[in-house]
């Protein structure tokens, strides 16, 4: 049969037809923009378009909907569609790596995928430079072994270059380029190349040897210019090797300066070259280099001493390298760098060689450069100073400059043509010349420059006696004596008027005009600490200044509500009686010579300075304060008539007591004169003839001011029996009235070993006070005293008042939620603290120590006392404040006995114990045991000790807010911090409880009780312990802080933390509601590593605290 041979060449053509429709749609599926038809020739730009699209493989002519064309295939697409682009078209080059160097000889808009996004601060280099080829257009050499230029602009006029990453990582010469800017035959103009990763430039595996420029402009011929040209917004980064992640390369060989004029350097990172971030080297002109960063640039080791200047620098300006023997060259000239970070260079910041004129160096930031900020180098050591030149550098202006860390700023070289480097109008880190010029080298002027890096204050170079005057205001000022002193200058330093001084106590105001110009005074006020002014307690001092003494001056008192309320209820005529002046030869004066005018206070607003005017001044002093009396009366507690009393007194004053005032009366009788008034004690003689009873003594005396003193006691005429109950004990004159009925209130007890004296005192009130109740009931202040043959004991107003104290911390002491043993631990060492020695005669106490345990649902801890009896005779009463606490028992033990003392077992040869009032254990020795006492309390809960604490760290938060720190609880031992604030710091008190408080930061403390409020004053660091019910530095100076604590306020259980600074010390305030709340804040101050610059609220919850702003 024959074939249809027709039928097979029509199934072969068909077969073929589909092939082709299935090739074109697959190609068409993998990209819609490729030509169908592509054409292996270049096509020629369609009359219609001017815009091309670049591909990795082949590049696309648009239409005016961008819609492709035509395509073209190539091995090198970018290269190829700027060979086909008509001048001014635009090209758009997709994402991918471009391995080719190009050549860019004609106007055209080139834009990378990243056109439009800035790639100076903000933009990211990938880690190890794996840059995304999906997202970058990548220029990459495919050449990188031999010299050349990846990207070359060349011999045209406006060109736009952006959006790429120009690259180079294995390079293997040490002259490859990254991106070329280059006019050696005609006039370059308007190239802008503009967010562009420029970098890096190097062979990764040798950063050190291989590599050369990142940027490179090079009009180095100087008969052609390249203006009017931008570079900005690209990083420009490490360029290895030889090279410079900038470099200009001007004229040399004698042609024309480059000219640049219009062309900008801004606002590039400029970073990690191995020589500098911008060089210019050779004569150039007309540029601006602004708002750059230039940093990091040098490899280890270019700061090491001798290695060569070329490396490791932020801006370098020099001769062309082959004409350094040259000294007649060209110049760099006309060259504007402002704005612009210039820091963490190895070597300079600017590095400026010989030949250079009209530099302004304007509102940089330099930091941290490691040699110099500026060298200008007259000897351009930078080609080894083989040919210095002194005569050619001028006019370069380095001026509002901030070098916040000024390193040095150096003129190498002697100029011969008077260069003076202008640096004035600078912030050097530091407003005191001295350390300035430490760092300046060369003729500089640094004159005016800013005192702070606002750049504000200067100080000023046209007013030299300005100058002076400033420094001695600073000085003032770090002293902390605010002052005008820099307002003085060569107009008014011979005549000045209103020259003040003030601190936190006064102001002085020299009213009368005043000659400056003596050296003597200016020393002084250099000197101040010994020869300007101090102002304190209630005086203001002006030591031995003869140009301030008998001025005119207006003075005001600060501090007058610190030490007394009681001046503002005073008229003017009633303050000044207690005003006096001091005159510089020490005569105190008060008549009408004191020159004190226009006294003025404000009754309504206690923080008013008191003002007045001094006619003449010298010092003045306040004095509002009483003088002392200390009264004596012996014998007292007679029993006769007709016995002979002395009754004396000393008297004392912090100024002056006026002796002929002092008046001494005993009830019933009259007022007699006085013996010997001139001298600092007094005494009267007089023989009682008084019946049986108790008499007032009355001491009375007034200053020379009109304060008055007084001081009352009680004498006693005691009948027989009265006096054998008393047998070897005496009772001081300041007692007796505390006694209100001798013969009920004192009586004698028998027992088989000894007697006992029992005397009653008046009670006290033991508790805090809520409106016009109290907590508590009047104290029980009964004493039991062992009568023993040979010993004698003397009660006096301290034993009473150490029975007050412990009463008053007894009635606040109420132990709750006791729930693990640590707690009882810290309450054991409160009761060890506020162990309080009664009467003594003949012990000593010489070891305390305490123990505490966990026995099944309860806490034991055992307070042991060894108490040595030093002359085999005499007796110890001594009591502990103890709350709520339970007592286990006391034990007693003597030569390895033990033996329990037994409740109210008065007259046992050992001893005994009573309870007073349910919340004081009373404990009475007569021999010299070791006395065990056991307290103990029932656990609230029963909750596991917590294991050793560990630091944690701590959040702060807004009062109110959720934030809080866990801190864990820790031992009482003192941070760093505190230890070293409290060497020098003291600790006051109000309450016997606060006192064991404070003895956890210092063992000695101050108890306000008793002070008087005007001897409250603050002196040195100190911590306030307590609130202000029981402390008087509390209640004086809590309106300074800024949190009032109350009975009420933080509530209970909470305390705050505070810090001010009071006549210039550092006061912390430590206070709670309650005791709880005080202990809590002084526990966790004690840990504490930084000074809180709020106040802090704390609160314990178990053993975290919480912490709040």
């Amino acid at each position: 049969m024959r074939k249809n041979t027709n039928f097979k060449k029509g199934v072969n053509i068909t077969a073929f037809i589909i092939f082709l429709l299935c090739m074109i749609t697959v190609c068409s599926a993998i990209d819609p923009n490729i030509n169908p038809n592509p054409n292996p020739n270049p096509a020629p730009a369609p009359v219609a378009s001017d815009v091309l699209k670049v591909y990795e493989l082949n590049y696309s002519w648009l239409d005016e909907n961008n819609s492709i064309i035509n395509t073209t295939n190539s091995a090198t697409p970018l290269q190829a569609a700027i060979t086909v682009a008509h001048e001014y078209n635009t090209i758009y080059v997709q994402p991918g790596l471009y391995e080719e160097d190009i050549i860019i000889n004609k106007p055209l808009t080139i834009l990378g995928a990243t056109y439009d996004e800035e790639k100076d601060d903000d933009y990211e280099v990938p880690v190890n430079y794996t840059w995304d080829t999906t997202v970058e257009s990548v220029i990459r050499s495919p050449n990188p072994q031999t010299d050349g230029i990846t990207v070359d602009i060349t011999n045209t006029n406006d060109v736009i270059f952006k959006g790429f990453v120009v690259e180079n990582l294995y390079t293997n010469t040490n002259n490859r380029h990254l991106l070329r800017v280059n006019a050696d035959n005609t006039n370059v103009n308007n190239i802008t190349v503009q967010n562009n990763v420029i970098g890096p430039n190097t062979n990764l595996n040798d950063t050190l040897n291989k590599g050369r420029m990142g940027l490179y402009i090079v009009p180095h011929y100087g008969q052609y210019s390249i203006t009017n040209s931008t570079f900005s917004r690209n990083k420009i980064f490490d360029s290895g090797g030889n090279g410079n992640n900038i470099f200009i390369w001007g004229t040399y060989s004698g042609n024309p300066v480059a000219d640049l004029s219009g062309t900008v350097i801004e606002y590039n990172d400029i970073y990690g070259s191995r020589r500098s971030g911008i060089e210019i080297a050779g004569a150039t002109k007309n540029f601006i280099i602004r708002n750059n960063n230039i940093y990091d640039n040098g490899a280890e080791g270019d700061d090491a001493e001798g290695s060569k200047y070329k490396y490791g620098n932020g801006i370098t300006l020099i001769r062309i390298g082959s004409e350094k023997y040259i000294n007649n060259v060209l110049l760099i000239q006309n060259i504007t760098i402002c704005n612009n970070s210039i820091y963490n260079n190895k070597k300079f910041g600017i590095y400026a060689g010989p030949f250079i004129k009209d530099l302004l160096i304007q509102n940089n930031v330099f930091e941290n450069n490691n040699w110099d900020d500026l060298q200008i180098d007259l000897e351009e050591n930078y080609h080894g100073g083989v040919s210095p030149v002194y005569n050619i550098t001028s006019n370069i202006t380095f001026t509002e400059n901030n070098l916040d860390e000024f390193t040095r700023l150096t003129i190498n070289g002697v100029p011969t043509n008077n260069f003076v480097l202008n640096a004035t109008h600078c912030y050097w880190g530091t407003n005191k010349y001295e350390e300035i010029i430490e760092d300046i080298y060369g003729s500089v002027e640094i004159l005016p420059y800013y005192t702070s890096k606002n750049m504000k204050n200067l100080v000023r170079y046209s007013d030299k006696i300005n100058y002076e005057f400033t420094t001695i205001s600073e000085i003032c000022e770090e002293k902390d004596y605010e002052n005008n002193l820099d307002d003085v200058d060569t107009t008014n330093y011979q005549n000045f008027s209103n020259l003040y001084f003030k601190n936190d106590y006064g102001k002085i105001t020299i009213t009368e005009p005043l000659n400056l110009s003596a050296i003597t005074f200016k020393g002084k006020l250099k000197n101040i600490d010994t020869s300007l002014i101090k102002i304190e307690e209630q005086k203001i001092i002006l030591l031995n200044n003869s140009e301030f003494e008998n001025k005119s001056a207006n003075i005001e008192f600060y501090n007058v509500d610190e030490t007394t309320y009681s001046i503002y209820s005073m008229n003017s005529t009633e303050i000044l009686s207690k005003m006096a002046v001091i005159l510089q030869n020490g005569t105190l004066v008060q008549d009408e010579r004191r020159g004190i005018s226009n006294i003025s206070t404000n009754e309504e607003e206690k923080d008013d300075p008191l003002k007045f005017t001094m006619e003449k001044l010298n010092t003045v002093l306040i004095d509002i304060e009483p003088p002392v009396i200390t009264g004596k009366i012996r014998p007292n507690g007679i029993n006769t008539t007709g016995t002979n009393v002395n009754l004396s007194c000393k008297l004392s004053d912090n100024i002056l007591v006026n002796n002929d005032s002092l008046k001494v009366s005993v009830e019933g009788c009259e007022t007699w004169d006085i013996v010997n008034r001139k001298c600092k004690n007094h005494w009267i003689n007089f023989t009682s003839n008084k019946t049986t009873g108790s008499y007032k003594v009355s001491f009375e005396v007034l200053d020379i001011f009109g304060n008055k003193g007084y001081e009352n006691l009680t004498f006693n005429v005691l009948n027989a029996t009265i006096k054998e109950k008393l047998c070897n004990i005496n009772l001081s004159s300041d007692v007796w009235g505390d006694i209100e009925n001798e013969t009920s209130d004192i009586k004698v007890n028998n027992y088989t070993a000894y007697n006992t004296t029992v005397i009653k005192f008046k009670g006290k009130n033991a508790g805090k006070s809520t409106g016009n109740n109290t907590n508590k009931g009047k104290c029980n202040k009964t004493l039991v005293i062992p009568n023993l043959q040979n010993v004698s004991i003397n009660i006096t107003n301290e034993t009473l008042q150490n029975m007050d104290k412990v009463a008053e911390v007894a009635s606040i002491m109420n132990y709750t939620n006791i729930t693990n043993q640590s707690q009882m631990e810290n309450i054991t060492r409160d009761l060890k603290n506020n162990i309080t020695v009664i009467l003594n005669a003949g012990f000593n106490i010489s070891n305390i120590t305490t123990e505490t345990v966990k026995e099944e649902k309860e806490f034991k801890s055992k307070l042991t006392i060894v108490a040595n009896n030093t002359t085999s005779k005499g007796f110890l009463i001594l009591q502990v404040p103890k709350g709520n606490l339970d007592i286990d028992g006391v034990y007693a033990t003597q030569n390895g006995s033990k033996t329990e003392l037994l409740l109210n077992d008065i007259g046992n040869e050992l001893g005994w114990y009573t309870i007073i009032d349910n919340n004081t254990i009373e404990i009475t020795v007569v021999q010299d045991p070791e006395i065990d006492i056991i307290f103990k309390k029932l656990i609230d809960s029963i909750i596991p000790d917590p294991e050793p604490p560990q630091p944690s760290s701590i959040y702060h938060s807004n009062r109110g807010s959720s934030g809080v720190s866990d801190v864990s609880s820790q031992q009482l031992q003192l941070s760093k911090m505190v230890a070293s604030f409290m060497n020098d710091a003291i600790v006051v008190a109000g309450s016997e409880v606060d006192v064991g408080y404070g003895k956890y930061l210092k063992s000695t403390v101050c108890r306000t009780q008793g002070m008087s409020v005007a001897n409250i004053t603050v002196n040195s660091d100190m911590v306030i312990v307590g609130g202000p019910v029981v402390n008087l530095y509390a209640k004086t100076y809590q309106n300074r802080f800024a949190e009032q604590i109350t009975n009420e306020y933080p509530g209970v259980g909470k305390g705050y933390i505070q810090i001010q600074k009071i006549n210039n010390y550092t006061v912390y305030y430590i206070a709670g509601s309650d005791r709880t709340g005080t202990k809590v804040a002084l526990d966790y101050f004690t840990q504490m590593d930084t000074k809180p610059s709020l106040p802090l609220l704390v609160e314990r919850y178990e053993d975290t605290y919480k912490i709040t702003y």
